[in-house]
């Protein structure tokens, strides 16, 4: 479980890396800009970002 919990840590840290600083090449991946349609607007995307990121990061420490 141990190994588990730092997959989920990185994860989490990532995906929080990838919502707050918008990194141009994974934001502008396809699958970004269908989400963004789907959240209606980019705002609302990075906030699932962060939010998702931060669930990880809970959850592996949890774990761990």
């Amino acid at each position: 479980m141990p190994t588990l919990g730092l997959i989920f840590i990185i994860y989490g840290l990532f995906c929080i890396l990838i919502g707050i600083m918008k990194l141009p090449i994974i934001w502008r991946m396809k699958k970004f800009q269908v989400m963004a349609k789907m959240f209606k607007g980019d705002r609302n995307l990075q906030i699932f970002v962060i939010v998702w990121g931060l669930a990880f990061l809970i959850a592996g420490i949890i774990i761990r």
